[in-house]
């Protein structure tokens, strides 16, 4: 089945510069998701020092909800 993702290492998700770990559990809101195409075409990873975000607790577990690129990607 594809998923539209290649075969590129999994995306790395950094914060302050420091990855973090145990696979966080991240959701795009429509305003971010209209910025992903352009800003993960060719990357590596996602740091949220360049989103707006915030952190919910649902069932026990961290989400990291992302809501916007704080700047314009050209």
């Amino acid at each position: 089945m594809k998923n539209g993702f290649n075969n590129k290492s999994l995306l790395k998700v950094l914060f302050q510069n420091v990855e973090l770990t145990g696979a966080p559990n991240i959701s795009f809101t429509g305003d971010a998701i209209a910025h992903c195409g352009p800003y993960l075409k060719d990357a590596t990873h996602l740091n949220l020092d360049e989103w707006e975000w915030y952190k919910e607790m649902r069932g026990g577990e961290e989400f990291y909800i992302i809501t916007n690129l704080k700047r314009a990607m050209h």
